[in-house]
């Protein structure tokens, strides 16, 4: 058996996808450093295929995650907070790519790739190490395509770069900015540059630098760049004023979100209390008292967050006494007194020398045998009665002594406690705070059993609610043994008590089904979707609408094998007739039949008006189609594809024919239907646009 490092759940050997959560189950790269542990943060991936970046990278140490908007000091969140790094959609089409060491760039207009750095790593470069998985946040385009800043002499050692910046014309040289750079952010004109070197915040207007503030670990930075915060190395926060005057909003904090547009900073103090700093604002609006945990935050202004609380019962609040009334009529049975018994006489047995004549005795002993044989018979039958009493007695004894034990238990029923910890859910909608739930499994939290949307999305939030009392944890007095069985019988129906949860804003509702699968939020907010966890191939998938409010879940389609997720409409994809071993079925779009054969691998364009499909995969090659919307179209057959990548303008970028043990391939680019270009050959991997992953061969 495997074990899903997103969903914890356990699947067949040889697995490839986890049928709970969609996780792509590939080795990890191994990172090039030693191990450095990372203090993870709250704000938690969403349930698509991170988790091998995640694993590549979650030894880097705390230092590296001054990435572009700031210091993320969890790895899951430099992969879904790319939105709040600044220059990271370019108008124009490209693609950075990783070969012979360095970096290239291609900008898919025919013309030959320029060559960006000159030594990109201060070690080898391998597709999986370190500096190629980060250097995929640190290439950033300006908004128009026009100029490209990237990382060169990446120092292993201190994990810091040198940052420079080109025109992706190629009829410029290269610009240094600065050197020693841990993270930076650019504005979309790409003619400002935010970045933290030696624990110092700068701004450069591409001609020279400004020092703005010392002893910084990390900083966010808005889209428009007129919204800058940052954190120094004692966790007080700042807000740098009209861009020049750093102003103190807070002391010593945990920082828990910061919006991607920068307007909402939240945040706790030392007393675990909640705050929200609205940007420009005086002072910090406290949201709530000791406070566990952040979930979330919204551009909107609301946020998830949760509360502890310890419920304490007791063991009798578990137990049915089914026994009640029957042992109300027992009491201790005595033993049966044998002299308590009226016992027969035996007749006296009569002599020859007490009669006169013979007759007279013949006549005595012929009454003396009849009533002996009364005698006999009255004795049997008292003795017979007396031996039922006794038996009796052993069995009310039984009784008894059973009946003692569950006192014994009913006794200690009422002060066996249990201090149950459970979460109380709010949400806060950037004016008040409500009660979402008050029963919010801990485990649905602890495990990371739920799942969002982010900043720009609606609030839309799935997780796990246990009721800690109720007929479904009750355990019957009959089945009792011992007070540890009933201990392990009623933790047994605490744990599989869990019920799937689904809240949207305020609103919320509880479903009967227990832990679910293919659980994937629409992209629009506007649906759930999920399958029942019952361990079969094909499921049922429900749809529930969490359009402002929760509904009942409806059935929405069946022998479903495996849902790929959502596009940006909202619609489902899935697969029936699902494969597991080949990761390979038949691909549908919101009940609509599109292809048999096709490999897990689609890749949406264009909000999903085009789809790039592998199908008739044999786990190294396959063919490469495109779906327009209403056909598929074969673009190349005998397809290896290793990575790939997408452009705004809807491109596919792919590294096709790849050689496992030289590690390269061909990098092809496809536009709709159109012919496939080669834009070069031994090709490492893709640097950005990138896919997140299809390693998993």
């Amino acid at each position: 058996m495997v074990t899903c490092p997103n969903c914890k759940k356990e699947l067949a050997d040889g697995t490839r996808f986890c049928i709970g959560c969609g996780t792509k189950l590939e080795e990890a790269p191994v990172a090039e450093e030693t191990p450095v542990e990372v203090v993870p943060a709250e704000k938690k991936a969403p349930a698509f295929d991170v988790s091998k970046i995640v694993d590549t990278i979650k030894n880097v140490p705390k230092k590296m995650w001054a990435i572009g908007g700031g210091i993320l000091a969890a790895i899951v969140v430099v992969i879904v907070a790319v939105v709040v790094i600044l220059g990271m959609a370019p108008r124009a089409k490209h693609v950075v790519y990783l070969k012979d060491g360095e970096l290239y760039l291609s900008m898919l207009d025919g013309k030959e790739p320029i060559e960006l750095t000159s030594k990109f790593s201060s070690g080898d470069v391998g597709k999986d190490s370190v500096a190629v998985w980060l250097a995929r946040q640190y290439v950033k385009f300006s908004e128009d395509g026009k100029r490209v800043f990237y990382p060169d002499k990446w120092d292993r050692d201190s994990y810091s770069f040198d940052l420079y910046y080109c025109n992706t014309s190629g009829n410029a040289e290269a610009e240094r900015i600065a050197k020693n750079i841990t993270g930076y952010a650019i504005t979309p004109d790409g003619k400002t540059v935010y970045y933290v070197s030696d624990e110092t915040l700068y701004s450069h207007n591409l001609k020279e630098e400004t020092e703005i503030e010392d002893d910084v670990q990390g900083f966010w930075v808005s889209e428009d760049a007129k919204r800058i915060v940052f954190l120094d190395q004692d966790y007080d926060l700042y807000q740098l004023k009209n861009g020049k005057e750093p102003e103190k909003i807070a002391r010593a904090i945990e920082l828990c979100h910061v919006n991607e547009d920068v307007s909402n900073v939240f945040y706790k103090d030392r007393e675990g209390d909640l705050y929200v700093w609205k940007y420009g604002a005086e002072e910090a609006e406290k949201i709530d008292d000791s406070v566990y945990s952040m979930i979330t935050g919204y551009n909107n202004g609301g946020a998830y967050y949760v509360k502890m609380k310890t419920v304490t019962t007791t063991m009798a609040d578990y137990i049915i006494d089914d026994y009640k009334d029957a042992d109300a009529a027992i009491v201790k049975p005595v033993y049966p007194d044998y002299d308590s018994y009226s016992w027969p006489v035996a007749p006296d047995y009569p002599y020859s020398w007490d009669y006169a004549t013979y007759e007279e005795y013949e006549a005595a002993y012929a009454q003396y045998q009849l009533d002996y044989e009364k005698y006999q018979t009255d004795y049997d039958a008292m003795y017979a009665q007396y031996q039922n009493d006794i038996d009796q007695y052993y069995k009310d004894y039984d009784a008894w002594y059973a009946k003692s034990d569950r006192d014994y238990y009913r006794e200690r029923f009422v002060n066996y406690q249990y201090d149950i910890s459970m979460l109380e859910l709010y949400y806060y909608d950037g004016t008040e705070s409500k009660l979402v739930v008050d029963n919010m499994d801990v485990s649905s939290h602890s495990n990371g059993q739920y799942s969002f949307l982010f900043d720009d999305m609606p609030p839309v939030l799935t997780f796990y609610v246990s009721e800690m009392v109720g007929e479904s944890v009750k355990i019957n007095i009959s089945e009792i043994s011992s007070l540890s069985t009933t201990n392990r019988l009623i933790k047994e129906s605490l744990e599989s008590n869990r019920r799937f949860a689904v809240a949207s804003g305020a609103e919320s509702n509880v479903f009967d089904a227990g832990l679910v699968e293919n659980l994937h939020i629409a992209e629009d907010g506007k649906h759930v979707y999920y399958s029942p966890s019952d361990n079969t191939i094909t499921d049922t998938l429900y749809e529930i609408s969490t359009d402002g409010s929760v509904s009942d879940a409806v059935e929405y389609d069946t022998e479903v094998g495996f849902v790929w997720g959502t596009l940006s409409n909202g619609k489902p994809v899935y697969f029936k007739d699902y494969d597991y071993e080949d990761a390979e079925g038949t691909l549908y779009i919101a009940k609509e039949k599109i292809e048999k054969d096709v490999h897990d691998i689609i890749v949406p364009v264009n909000g999903g008006e085009g789809i790039f499909l592998w199908t008739d995969s044999n786990g190294d090659e396959g063919n490469l189609c495109y779906y327009d919307g209403k056909d598929v179209e074969e673009l190349q057959d005998d397809v290896s594809l290793f990575d790939y990548g997408v452009t705004e303008k809807g491109g596919f970028i792919g590294l096709v024919d790849y050689s496992y043990s030289k590690e390269e391939g061909k990098l092809y680019y496809f536009e709709g239907t159109k012919e496939g270009k080669e834009i070069d050959e031994d090709v490492i991997t893709i640097i950005t646009p990138y896919g997140l992953v299809l390693e998993y061969r």
